[in-house]
């Protein structure tokens, strides 16, 4: 009999290896020396004793496949046994669209399932935990902080694309400007002569932060000013320098 061909084979294999070894087992218990006994009987008797009670290998795989399917059904049960106690369980799922039937029209006309639509239903994934007086196994234990780690990794990965969408979203408004910006210059000096019009607008705005600089200074050398609004134009000087810094 061929093994389930499932994500469970690994159960399966571990089943058969127990029936196995307890088949050994069985075998083995006939083992049994008695000195009343002559050798040669015991050995008749234990030859036709392990004939009788060894499993061949059909029946030893049909026991196992019997076990295997009665194993996934109290798996089942249990998992059902700990959703009534955790409690209602909303029935969301991701893409919830995606089980609609293949010929949906509405789900075919639209170009398939928005990602919008997806990420709703990741917020919508309830977290699940046990009750304090539960207990269960450390498999369904670790199903169970399994799902959690992928819901929070799911609606962390939900909240970057939230992110980058607004990011995005700034990035484009600020494109749009300069667009418009280069548009607006190239109507007035043309396409060809773009650069020499930002150099010679920062050498213009290079010229004006320096007037403005040597304005300040000339006002703070004179004797009118109050101590007060000294302050203020030195404080402007110390703006004013840091931004001609930048433009060199």
């Amino acid at each position: 009999m061929i093994a389930p061909e499932t994500e469970n084979n690994l159960l399966y294999k571990e089943i058969s290896q127990f029936v196995e070894a307890q088949a050994n087992v069985a075998t083995d218990s006939s083992q049994i020396v008695l000195d009343e006994i002559p050798y040669e009987v015991q050995k008749l008797v234990n030859d036709e004793l392990k004939g009788k009670t060894r499993l061949n290998r059909t029946k030893m795989d049909i026991l196992t496949n019997r076990a295997y399917h009665v194993e996934l059904e109290w798996k089942l049960n249990q998992l059902n046994e700990i959703m009534k106690l955790v409690g209602d369980v909303p029935k969301y799922s991701i893409g919830n669209e995606l089980s609609k039937s293949i010929n949906d029209d509405n789900l075919i006309s639209k170009g398939g399932v928005s990602l919008r639509s997806l990420m709703k239903d990741v917020y919508k994934l309830p977290e699940l935990a046990l009750r304090d007086d539960v207990n269960i196994d450390d498999h369904d234990y670790q199903l169970l902080e399994e799902y959690n780690n992928i819901r929070t990794s799911l609606i962390r990965n939900c909240s970057i694309i939230e992110i980058a969408e607004e990011q995005a979203a700034e990035i484009a408004t600020d494109v749009e400007r300069i667009t418009s910006l280069l548009h607006s210059i190239e109507e007035k000096v043309g396409h060809a002569n773009l650069i020499e019009y930002f150099q010679n607008y920062h050498d213009s705005l290079l010229d004006e932060l320096n007037d403005l600089v040597f304005s300040l200074e000339d006002a703070l050398k004179s004797g009118n000013l109050t101590g007060e609004k000294k302050e203020h134009i030195r404080a402007i000087l110390s703006d004013l320098q840091g931004q001609e810094r930048e433009v060199n």
